[in-house]
């Protein structure tokens, strides 16, 4: 039994489903207050299955890396990562266009995560550039997604920059986790050559630049009296960060991750 759990913890991190839920319980709840539409959980879903295909795209480019860190699917192969990517694209294509889903949306989305991993000439890629990671990974693949989804396939009246302008304490949130996430990367990274922002500075400056950012974060919430996130997310993620050390396991950054998508889908704070 305790080998099943192992290696279904395994498996579920590794096919990225913590940030599947993510991105599933945050643009649902913030939907909610754009659109009443009975397809609302569908809408989602189809996307959802469009940003699995993007991970699994973004695992086949990051192979090498992941591989050293061991999280990807070193079993099954390349191979099997880029079958899954292509399956689940055709799945949630097919989903837009039987329903009437925004085909423009769905392009968009897709074509700004996949500019984020794929590598062009010389093998240089947009993830691999300091600093620009940190914000292309924050707009691309959770920010613009969700402006997207709601200026396409609801009936607001909002024009796209409206949107953008009107929830950017969201993008902000996000922004902190791009270098959060880059230390459990950093063996896989340094040993794959990408420079990231705890690779360039260390570790310490980096978790001194995530607790500043989910400290002013906090300081600008208390301003809007939003006590919840800031007691129930941001000092979890500060004291998380504090305890990072250079072993601290990557099942504890899992654990956090897998936080994150219950705590959106039991608060409308977010």
């Amino acid at each position: 039994m305790r080998n099943f759990i192992l290696k279904s913890w395994v498996v579920i991190n590794r096919l990225k489903i913590h940030f599947l839920m993510i991105f599933f319980f945050m643009n649902y709840a913030l939907m909610r207050e754009y659109t009443d539409s009975t397809q609302l959980s569908l809408i989602v879903l189809t996307y959802t299955i469009l940003n699995f295909s993007l991970h699994m795209f973004n695992n086949y480019f990051d192979f090498k890396e992941d591989t050293i860190t061991n999280q990807t699917l070193k079993k099954e192969g390349r191979k099997m990562t880029f079958y899954l990517a292509i399956i689940s694209f055709l799945i949630s294509l097919l989903l837009v266009i039987y329903f009437k889903f925004s085909l423009i949306c769905f392009l968009l989305i897709f074509i700004l995560g996949i500019s984020y991993s794929i590598p062009l000439k010389n093998n240089f890629r947009i993830k691999n550039v300091i600093f620009i990671k940190n914000i292309t990974g924050s707009l691309f693949w959770w920010y613009i997604p969700f402006i997207a989804m709601i200026y396409f396939n609801t009936d607001t009246e909002q024009s796209f920059f409206t949107l953008f302008m009107s929830r950017l304490i969201t993008l902000a949130i996000f922004i902190p986790f791009e270098p959060l996430w880059d230390i459990k990367d950093m063996k896989g990274d340094k040993d794959a050559g990408i420079v990231t922002i705890p690779i360039k500075y260390g570790l310490i400056a980096t978790k001194f630049l995530i607790i500043s950012m989910f400290t002013t974060l906090s300081i600008v919430c208390l301003g809007f009296n939003n006590y919840q996130i800031v007691l129930f997310l941001f000092i979890p993620l500060i004291l998380f960060t504090l305890s990072i050390k250079d072993n601290t396991p990557i099942y504890q950054f899992q654990i956090m991750m897998f936080y994150l998508p219950f705590y959106i889908l039991f608060s409308d704070v977010l």
